[in-house]
C-alpha cells in the first residue's frame, strides 16, 4: 500500500493520510492528489504541527488556541501557526486584573440597587431633590395653607393625603432612601475592600460575591 499525506491549502499544515489510488493508465503509478505528497511527515510533539514548505516537512509551533494576558491585564489569544507567547505574556490573568473586574462588578450592581429606588428618566432624581426641598422649606414656615408648594400639592392629590401628610411623607420617604444609600455605600466598600486585601490563595468570586448577595437583597 502507498501512502499520501496531505496538508492543508491555506497553512501547510499536515492533515491526514490516505491510501493512494494507482493510475489506471500506469500500472505501478501511484497518483498524489493536490496538497499531498508521499513523504511522511516528521513526527510531532505537544505544541508542534508539520508544515509542507517548498516541497519539504518544516516543523512549527503550535499555540493557536491558546490564551494569555499581557502586563496591562490585556487579554490575547494566538490564533496563526509559528506565533508564541510574548516573553512578558502570562498563561493565567493578573490577580489585580481579576480584583479590578470583581470591584466594577460590585460598583455596578451598587448602581442596579440605586436606580431600584428611583423611577427611570430624565432628571427624575432632581425632581425627587426638589420636591424634597420644597416640603421641608414649607414645613420649616409652619406649613402656611396659602404658600404650599406644588411639588406637595400635587402629590398630595396624587395620593389622596392632606397637603402636610404628603410634605411628611416626601421626608420620610427621603429618609428611608438615605438609608438605602448609606447600606449600599457600606457594602459596596466593604465588598471592595475585601476584594482588594484577599491573598492570591483566597477565592476571589466567593469574597465578590458575597457582597454582590448582599447588595441584592437591598433591592426592594
Amino acid at each position: 500500500m502507498t501512502t499520501v499525506y496531505r496538508f492543508s491549502a491555506d497553512t501547510g499544515e499536515y492533515v491526514g493520510s490516505s491510501e493512494a489510488l494507482e493510475s489506471p493508465r500506469e500500472p505501478g503509478v501511484f497518483l498524489v492528489p493536490g496538497h499531498a505528497t508521499l513523504q511522511a511527515p516528521p513526527a510531532t510533539s505537544a505544541n508542534e504541527v508539520a508544515v509542507m514548505v517548498n516541497d519539504a516537512w518544516e516543523m512549527r509551533a503550535d499555540f493557536r488556541g491558546l490564551t494569555y494576558w499581557l502586563a496591562d491585564g490585556s487579554k490575547h489569544s494566538i490564533s496563526a501557526l509559528g506565533d508564541m507567547v510574548p516573553n512578558a505574556g502570562l498563561l493565567s490573568e493578573p490577580i489585580y486584573s481579576i480584583k479590578a473586574k470583581l470591584k466594577d462588578s460590585i460598583d455596578t450592581k451598587a448602581g442596579v440597587v440605586r436606580a431600584a429606588y428611583v423611577s427611570e428618566g430624565a432628571l427624575i432624581e432632581e425632581e425627587y431633590r426638589l420636591a424634597l426641598q420644597q416640603a421641608k422649606d414649607w414645613r420649616a414656615l409652619g406649613s402656611p395653607a396659602g404658600a404650599v408648594p406644588l411639588s406637595v400639592s400635587d402629590w398630595a392629590v396624587a395620593s389622596g393625603m392632606t397637603n402636610e401628610q404628603a410634605a411628611a411623607d416626601i421626608e420620610q420617604t427621603s429618609t428611608y432612601w438615605d438609608g438605602v444609600l448609606l447600606s449600599v455605600r457600606k457594602c459596596r466598600l466593604d465588598g471592595k475592600a475585601a476584594v482588594d486585601n484577599a491573598g492570591v490563595n483566597d477565592d476571589l468570586e466567593a469574597i465578590a460575591q458575597t457582597c454582590l448577595d448582599q447588595l441584592e437583597q437591598l433591592i426592594p
